[in-house]
Protein backbone atom coordinates (compact mmCIF):
# COMPACT_ATOMS: atom_id res chain seq x y z
CA UNK A 1 0.00 0.00 0.00
CA UNK A 2 2.88 2.35 0.68
CA UNK A 3 4.26 1.81 -2.82
CA UNK A 4 0.81 2.24 -4.30
CA UNK A 5 0.30 5.50 -2.41
CA UNK A 6 3.66 6.84 -3.66
CA UNK A 7 2.73 5.88 -7.21
CA UNK A 8 -0.59 7.71 -6.96
CA UNK A 9 1.09 10.82 -5.54
CA UNK A 10 3.75 10.75 -8.23
CA UNK A 11 1.23 10.47 -11.06
CA UNK A 12 -1.18 13.06 -9.68
CA UNK A 13 -0.84 16.40 -11.47
CA UNK A 14 -2.40 18.36 -8.62
CA UNK A 15 0.00 16.81 -6.11
CA UNK A 16 3.00 17.58 -8.32
CA UNK A 17 1.76 21.18 -8.62
CA UNK A 18 1.89 21.54 -4.82
CA UNK A 19 4.78 19.22 -3.89
CA UNK A 20 7.27 19.36 -6.77
CA UNK A 21 10.70 20.82 -6.06
CA UNK A 22 12.66 23.22 -8.29
CA UNK A 23 15.12 21.84 -10.80
CA UNK A 24 18.82 22.24 -10.16
CA UNK A 25 22.20 21.54 -11.73
CA UNK A 26 25.78 21.50 -10.41
CA UNK A 27 27.67 24.76 -10.71
CA UNK A 28 29.10 25.22 -14.18
CA UNK A 29 32.88 25.54 -14.66
CA UNK A 30 34.36 29.00 -15.05
CA UNK A 31 34.42 30.40 -18.59
CA UNK A 32 37.76 30.12 -20.32
CA UNK A 33 38.01 33.93 -20.46
CA UNK A 34 38.23 34.06 -16.65
CA UNK A 35 41.00 31.50 -16.14
CA UNK A 36 43.60 32.77 -18.57
CA UNK A 37 46.04 35.64 -18.25
CA UNK A 38 44.76 38.92 -19.68
CA UNK A 39 45.08 42.66 -18.99
CA UNK A 40 42.93 44.09 -16.18
CA UNK A 41 39.30 44.69 -17.20
CA UNK A 42 39.70 42.74 -20.43
CA UNK A 43 36.77 40.62 -19.18
CA UNK A 44 34.36 42.99 -17.45
CA UNK A 45 31.13 42.56 -15.51
CA UNK A 46 28.65 45.44 -15.41
CA UNK A 47 25.92 46.27 -12.90
CA UNK A 48 24.14 49.16 -11.20
CA UNK A 49 23.88 49.94 -7.48
CA UNK A 50 21.86 52.58 -5.70
CA UNK A 51 20.08 54.91 -5.44
CA UNK A 52 22.14 57.51 -3.57
CA UNK A 53 21.26 61.09 -2.57
CA UNK A 54 23.39 64.23 -2.39
CA UNK A 55 22.99 67.50 -0.52
CA UNK A 56 23.36 69.47 -3.77
CA UNK A 57 20.31 67.83 -5.37
CA UNK A 58 18.13 66.45 -2.55
CA UNK A 59 15.29 65.40 -4.87
CA UNK A 60 17.52 63.63 -7.42
CA UNK A 61 18.68 60.04 -7.36
CA UNK A 62 22.24 59.03 -8.23
CA UNK A 63 23.46 55.54 -9.08
CA UNK A 64 26.80 53.73 -9.07
CA UNK A 65 27.81 51.84 -12.20
CA UNK A 66 30.23 49.10 -11.19
CA UNK A 67 32.79 47.61 -13.57
CA UNK A 68 34.60 44.53 -12.28
CA UNK A 69 37.34 42.46 -13.87
CA UNK A 70 36.53 38.76 -14.13
CA UNK A 71 40.21 37.73 -14.04
CA UNK A 72 42.04 39.83 -11.43
CA UNK A 73 38.81 40.90 -9.62
CA UNK A 74 39.52 44.65 -9.72
CA UNK A 75 36.67 47.19 -9.61
CA UNK A 76 35.99 50.57 -11.19
CA UNK A 77 33.14 52.79 -9.94
CA UNK A 78 31.34 55.52 -11.88
CA UNK A 79 28.68 57.83 -10.45
CA UNK A 80 25.75 58.37 -12.83
CA UNK A 81 22.80 60.73 -12.56
CA UNK A 82 20.20 58.20 -13.72
CA UNK A 83 19.66 54.74 -15.20
CA UNK A 84 19.06 56.15 -18.66
CA UNK A 85 20.95 55.11 -21.77
CA UNK A 86 22.84 58.43 -22.30
CA UNK A 87 24.22 58.45 -18.74
CA UNK A 88 25.21 54.79 -19.06
CA UNK A 89 27.07 55.47 -22.31
CA UNK A 90 28.91 58.41 -20.75
CA UNK A 91 30.04 56.21 -17.87
CA UNK A 92 31.21 53.50 -20.29
CA UNK A 93 33.17 56.10 -22.30
CA UNK A 94 34.89 57.35 -19.12
CA UNK A 95 35.71 53.77 -18.15
CA UNK A 96 37.18 52.98 -21.58
CA UNK A 97 39.28 56.17 -21.54
CA UNK A 98 40.80 55.27 -18.16
CA UNK A 99 40.91 51.45 -18.16
CA UNK A 100 41.08 50.54 -21.88
CA UNK A 101 38.43 48.89 -24.05
CA UNK A 102 37.45 45.40 -22.81
CA UNK A 103 37.07 42.46 -25.15
CA UNK A 104 34.12 40.81 -23.34
CA UNK A 105 31.35 42.40 -21.23
CA UNK A 106 28.90 40.44 -19.08
CA UNK A 107 25.71 41.95 -17.63
CA UNK A 108 22.13 41.17 -16.73
CA UNK A 109 19.15 41.83 -19.00
CA UNK A 110 18.33 45.38 -17.85
CA UNK A 111 16.78 47.46 -20.62
CA UNK A 112 19.58 50.02 -20.32
CA UNK A 113 22.25 47.37 -20.94
CA UNK A 114 20.32 45.82 -23.83
CA UNK A 115 20.13 49.21 -25.54
CA UNK A 116 23.74 50.08 -24.62
CA UNK A 117 24.97 46.96 -26.39
CA UNK A 118 23.95 48.29 -29.81
CA UNK A 119 25.15 51.82 -29.06
CA UNK A 120 28.58 50.52 -28.02
CA UNK A 121 28.81 48.50 -31.22
CA UNK A 122 27.93 51.58 -33.24
CA UNK A 123 30.38 53.75 -31.28
CA UNK A 124 33.46 51.49 -31.43
CA UNK A 125 32.76 49.56 -34.63
CA UNK A 126 34.87 46.44 -35.16
CA UNK A 127 36.70 47.12 -31.87
CA UNK A 128 33.49 46.89 -29.86
CA UNK A 129 33.53 44.26 -27.09
CA UNK A 130 31.44 41.12 -27.24
CA UNK A 131 28.44 41.64 -24.94
CA UNK A 132 27.05 38.56 -23.18
CA UNK A 133 23.83 38.53 -21.15
CA UNK A 134 23.00 36.12 -18.36
CA UNK A 135 19.63 34.34 -18.23
CA UNK A 136 16.70 36.53 -17.10
CA UNK A 137 15.70 36.27 -13.44
CA UNK A 138 18.99 34.51 -12.58
CA UNK A 139 21.07 36.95 -10.50
CA UNK A 140 23.30 34.11 -9.20
CA UNK A 141 24.69 33.77 -12.73
CA UNK A 142 26.35 37.14 -12.14
CA UNK A 143 27.58 36.39 -8.64
CA UNK A 144 31.10 37.63 -9.42
CA UNK A 145 29.85 41.20 -9.70
CA UNK A 146 26.91 40.94 -7.27
CA UNK A 147 29.35 40.07 -4.48
CA UNK A 148 31.34 43.24 -5.13
CA UNK A 149 28.13 45.28 -5.18
CA UNK A 150 27.65 44.10 -1.61
CA UNK A 151 31.18 45.18 -0.70
CA UNK A 152 30.61 48.66 -2.15
CA UNK A 153 27.32 49.08 -0.28
CA UNK A 154 28.88 47.95 3.00
CA UNK A 155 31.75 50.41 2.57
CA UNK A 156 29.30 53.22 1.79
CA UNK A 157 27.28 52.52 4.92
CA UNK A 158 30.36 52.53 7.13
CA UNK A 159 31.74 55.68 5.50
CA UNK A 160 28.64 57.83 5.24
CA UNK A 161 26.65 56.68 8.26
CA UNK A 162 24.03 59.45 8.60
CA UNK A 163 26.12 62.15 6.93
CA UNK A 164 24.63 64.13 4.04
CA UNK A 165 27.44 64.86 1.55
CA UNK A 166 27.65 66.79 -1.68
CA UNK A 167 28.09 65.26 -5.11
CA UNK A 168 31.82 66.04 -5.29
CA UNK A 169 32.34 64.49 -1.84
CA UNK A 170 30.37 61.41 -2.88
CA UNK A 171 32.54 61.00 -5.99
CA UNK A 172 35.67 61.25 -3.83
CA UNK A 173 34.32 58.65 -1.41
CA UNK A 174 33.55 56.26 -4.28
CA UNK A 175 37.11 56.58 -5.62
CA UNK A 176 38.51 55.88 -2.15
CA UNK A 177 36.22 52.84 -1.80
CA UNK A 178 37.42 51.66 -5.21
CA UNK A 179 41.04 51.90 -4.05
CA UNK A 180 40.22 50.07 -0.81
CA UNK A 181 38.46 47.19 -2.58
CA UNK A 182 41.29 46.87 -5.09
CA UNK A 183 43.73 46.49 -2.19
CA UNK A 184 41.95 43.46 -0.70
CA UNK A 185 43.99 40.21 -0.70
CA UNK A 186 43.08 37.55 -3.23
CA UNK A 187 45.29 34.86 -1.70
CA UNK A 188 45.79 33.59 1.82
CA UNK A 189 47.49 36.04 4.18
CA UNK A 190 49.82 34.15 6.51
CA UNK A 191 51.19 35.27 9.88
CA UNK A 192 54.62 33.90 9.04
CA UNK A 193 57.30 36.53 8.40
CA UNK A 194 58.96 34.54 5.63
CA UNK A 195 55.71 33.76 3.80
CA UNK A 196 55.02 34.87 0.23
CA UNK A 197 53.48 38.30 -0.02
CA UNK A 198 49.75 38.25 -0.63
CA UNK A 199 48.34 39.19 -4.03
CA UNK A 200 45.81 41.99 -4.64
CA UNK A 201 44.14 43.46 -7.76
CA UNK A 202 46.34 46.53 -7.34
CA UNK A 203 49.40 44.42 -8.18
CA UNK A 204 48.07 44.07 -11.73
CA UNK A 205 46.87 47.68 -12.02
CA UNK A 206 49.77 49.55 -10.35
CA UNK A 207 52.50 46.94 -10.65
CA UNK A 208 53.16 46.89 -6.91
CA UNK A 209 51.44 46.45 -3.57
CA UNK A 210 48.82 49.08 -2.70
CA UNK A 211 49.75 52.11 -0.61
CA UNK A 212 53.47 51.44 -1.12
CA UNK A 213 55.91 54.04 -2.32
CA UNK A 214 58.22 53.16 -5.18
CA UNK A 215 61.86 52.80 -4.11
CA UNK A 216 63.24 53.80 -7.52
CA UNK A 217 63.75 57.54 -7.85
CA UNK A 218 65.45 58.57 -11.06
CA UNK A 219 66.69 62.05 -11.79
CA UNK A 220 65.62 63.01 -15.32
CA UNK A 221 69.08 64.32 -16.19
CA UNK A 222 70.79 61.04 -15.25
CA UNK A 223 68.38 58.54 -16.81
CA UNK A 224 69.91 56.47 -19.62
CA UNK A 225 68.49 53.96 -22.06
CA UNK A 226 70.07 51.17 -20.04
CA UNK A 227 68.16 52.27 -16.92
CA UNK A 228 64.88 52.23 -18.83
CA UNK A 229 65.58 48.77 -20.24
CA UNK A 230 66.45 47.39 -16.81
CA UNK A 231 63.28 48.88 -15.37
CA UNK A 232 61.19 47.32 -18.15
CA UNK A 233 62.80 43.90 -17.57
CA UNK A 234 62.15 44.19 -13.83
CA UNK A 235 58.54 45.18 -14.46
CA UNK A 236 57.92 42.20 -16.75
CA UNK A 237 59.59 39.87 -14.24
CA UNK A 238 57.36 41.12 -11.43
CA UNK A 239 54.27 40.76 -13.60
CA UNK A 240 55.16 37.15 -14.43
CA UNK A 241 55.63 36.53 -10.72
CA UNK A 242 52.16 37.97 -10.01
CA UNK A 243 50.55 35.75 -12.65
CA UNK A 244 52.33 32.71 -11.23
CA UNK A 245 50.92 33.39 -7.76
CA UNK A 246 47.51 34.02 -9.33
CA UNK A 247 47.59 30.66 -11.11
CA UNK A 248 48.97 28.60 -8.21
CA UNK A 249 47.34 30.22 -5.16
CA UNK A 250 44.17 31.93 -6.36
CA UNK A 251 42.62 29.89 -9.16
CA UNK A 252 43.41 26.52 -7.57
CA UNK A 253 41.84 27.57 -4.24
CA UNK A 254 38.49 28.58 -5.68
CA UNK A 255 35.66 26.30 -4.45
CA UNK A 256 34.89 23.56 -6.94
CA UNK A 257 31.56 22.50 -5.44
CA UNK A 258 28.83 24.80 -4.16
CA UNK A 259 26.23 23.40 -1.81
CA UNK A 260 22.55 23.45 -2.70
CA UNK A 261 23.44 23.05 -6.39
CA UNK A 262 22.87 19.37 -7.09
CA UNK A 263 21.75 17.55 -10.19
CA UNK A 264 17.97 17.50 -10.03
CA UNK A 265 17.06 18.31 -13.61
CA UNK A 266 15.35 16.11 -16.16
CA UNK A 267 13.86 18.58 -18.62
CA UNK A 268 13.45 18.19 -22.36
CA UNK A 269 11.50 19.76 -25.18
CA UNK A 270 7.73 19.55 -24.81
CA UNK A 271 7.70 19.20 -21.01
CA UNK A 272 5.11 21.07 -18.98
CA UNK A 273 6.62 23.13 -16.16
CA UNK A 274 5.54 25.56 -13.49
CA UNK A 275 7.38 28.90 -13.67
CA UNK A 276 8.27 30.52 -10.36
CA UNK A 277 7.48 34.24 -10.13
CA UNK A 278 8.54 36.50 -7.30
CA UNK A 279 5.90 38.07 -5.05
CA UNK A 280 3.23 35.64 -6.23
CA UNK A 281 1.73 32.64 -4.41
CA UNK A 282 2.45 29.22 -5.87
CA UNK A 283 -1.08 28.69 -7.13
CA UNK A 284 -0.78 31.79 -9.33
CA UNK A 285 2.51 30.85 -10.98
CA UNK A 286 2.14 30.56 -14.77
CA UNK A 287 2.46 27.36 -16.76
CA UNK A 288 4.82 26.93 -19.69
CA UNK A 289 5.90 24.40 -22.28
CA UNK A 290 9.59 24.00 -23.04
CA UNK A 291 10.32 25.00 -26.62
CA UNK A 292 14.12 24.75 -26.57
CA UNK A 293 16.87 23.85 -24.09
CA UNK A 294 20.28 25.53 -23.77
CA UNK A 295 23.19 23.41 -22.59
CA UNK A 296 26.55 24.49 -21.26
CA UNK A 297 29.99 23.22 -22.21
CA UNK A 298 29.47 20.35 -19.78
CA UNK A 299 26.36 19.24 -21.74
CA UNK A 300 24.04 20.06 -18.83
CA UNK A 301 20.83 22.02 -19.34
CA UNK A 302 21.27 25.47 -17.79
CA UNK A 303 18.31 27.43 -19.18
CA UNK A 304 15.31 26.87 -21.43
CA UNK A 305 13.01 28.85 -23.67
CA UNK A 306 9.36 28.56 -22.68
CA UNK A 307 6.06 29.17 -24.42
CA UNK A 308 3.36 30.66 -22.20
CA UNK A 309 0.05 32.37 -22.78
CA UNK A 310 1.89 35.72 -22.68
CA UNK A 311 4.48 34.69 -25.26
CA UNK A 312 7.93 33.12 -25.20
CA UNK A 313 10.47 33.73 -22.45
CA UNK A 314 13.84 32.42 -21.27
CA UNK A 315 14.30 31.21 -17.71
CA UNK A 316 16.99 29.31 -15.75
CA UNK A 317 16.10 25.81 -14.68
CA UNK A 318 16.19 26.83 -11.00
CA UNK A 319 12.97 28.77 -11.67
CA UNK A 320 11.14 25.75 -13.07
CA UNK A 321 9.08 23.00 -11.40
CA UNK A 322 8.57 19.89 -13.50
CA UNK A 323 4.93 18.79 -13.78
CA UNK A 324 5.48 15.83 -16.11
CA UNK A 325 3.97 12.64 -14.70
CA UNK A 326 5.52 10.03 -17.04
CA UNK A 327 9.07 10.22 -18.33
CA UNK A 328 10.45 8.76 -21.53
CA UNK A 329 13.39 7.17 -19.74
CA UNK A 330 10.95 5.14 -17.63
CA UNK A 331 10.13 3.14 -20.73
CA UNK A 332 12.13 0.39 -22.46
CA UNK A 333 12.86 0.12 -26.16
CA UNK A 334 14.03 -2.57 -28.56
CA UNK A 335 17.75 -1.86 -28.12
CA UNK A 336 17.59 -2.70 -24.43
CA UNK A 337 20.04 -5.33 -23.24
CA UNK A 338 19.21 -8.52 -21.42
CA UNK A 339 19.99 -6.85 -18.09
CA UNK A 340 17.04 -4.50 -18.63
CA UNK A 341 14.53 -7.36 -18.64
CA UNK A 342 13.32 -9.47 -15.79
CA UNK A 343 16.12 -11.48 -14.16
CA UNK A 344 14.11 -14.71 -14.30
CA UNK A 345 13.68 -14.42 -18.05
CA UNK A 346 17.40 -13.84 -18.61
CA UNK A 347 18.44 -16.77 -16.39
CA UNK A 348 16.21 -19.18 -18.31
CA UNK A 349 16.95 -18.92 -22.04
CA UNK A 350 14.18 -21.39 -22.88
CA UNK A 351 11.52 -19.01 -21.69
CA UNK A 352 10.05 -16.84 -24.43
CA UNK A 353 11.29 -13.28 -24.22
CA UNK A 354 8.73 -10.62 -24.94
CA UNK A 355 10.18 -8.48 -27.76
CA UNK A 356 9.35 -4.82 -27.67
CA UNK A 357 9.01 -2.52 -30.65
CA UNK A 358 8.88 1.27 -30.91
CA UNK A 359 5.10 1.20 -30.64
CA UNK A 360 4.99 -1.37 -27.86
CA UNK A 361 6.96 -0.19 -24.84
CA UNK A 362 7.09 -1.69 -21.38
CA UNK A 363 7.08 0.47 -18.23
CA UNK A 364 9.50 -0.09 -15.38
CA UNK A 365 8.88 -0.24 -11.67
CA UNK A 366 10.61 2.07 -9.21
CA UNK A 367 13.28 -0.57 -8.53
CA UNK A 368 14.07 -0.87 -12.26
CA UNK A 369 12.29 -4.18 -12.97
CA UNK A 370 10.21 -4.41 -16.14
CA UNK A 371 6.47 -4.68 -15.61
CA UNK A 372 5.49 -7.50 -17.97
CA UNK A 373 2.00 -7.45 -19.48
CA UNK A 374 -0.26 -10.25 -18.27
CA UNK A 375 -0.72 -13.25 -20.53
CA UNK A 376 -4.33 -13.58 -21.67
CA UNK A 377 -5.85 -16.86 -22.78
CA UNK A 378 -7.41 -16.85 -26.22
CA UNK A 379 -10.81 -18.26 -25.28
Amino acid sequence: MRRLAKTVLKECLSCRWHNSKPCSQPVAPLPKERVRTSPPFDVTGLDYAGPLFCADCPSKKFYVLLFTCGVVRAVHLELTESLSLPDCLLAIRRFVARRNLPSVIYSDNAKTFVAARYEVQRLYGHLAPKWNFIAPHAPWWGGWWERLIRSVKLALRKTLNLNYVSKSELETILVEIESCINSRPLTYVSDELDSIHYLTPSHFILGRAPHCKSLINFEPSKVTSRDLNEREVLRNKNLEHFWKIWSNNYITNLPQVVKRFNKKCDLSKGDLVLIKEDNLPRLKWPLGVIVDVFKGRDELVRSVRLKTKKGEMTRPIQRLYNLEVGRSEDLITTDASCDDFDRDVCDNPQMPIHTVSDEDVLPKSKSGRVIKPPTKLDL
